[in-house]
């Protein structure tokens, strides 16, 4: 191994730990190394950035809340990006809730499952 590879997980070790114990300043340095590959990550996700950037701020609250159980059994990145990812598709999810079901989709449904009964 490289002596820089061994330097960046022993630098990202502290980071974490720093985290766990609330450190405001480790906890900057985490979001100012992650913001911009977690902030692409949810803009797959949404169609505008508004939603992207409320996906990121829920997905680092959660990732700071969270980041105790972090086992260390895959790269720091990779268990954020899963998280990010679950916070994007929650927030798919929801607004889904939010949309009325009209009078149409009704008419529609019941087409479908006249066409189709055992769908």
């Amino acid at each position: 191994m490289s002596k820089e590879y061994i330097l960046g997980m022993t630098g990202e070790k502290m980071l974490i730990d720093g985290c766990v114990k609330n450190d405001r300043a480790c906890q900057q340095e985490l979001y100012s190394r992650y913001c911009r590959k977690m902030l692409m990550v949810c803009q797959r996700y949404t169609r505008t950035m508004v939603d992207a950037e409320d996906i990121l701020q829920e997905g680092f609250i959660k990732v700071f809340g969270h980041i105790g159980s972090f086992k260390g059994a895959a790269k720091l990145e990779t268990w954020m990006t899963r998280i990010f990812i679950n916070s994007a598709l929650n927030h798919q999810r929801q607004k889904l809730y939010l949309f009325p079901m009209d009078a149409k989709a009704t008419v529609v449904a019941a087409h479908d499952r006249a066409r189709w009964p055992d769908v």
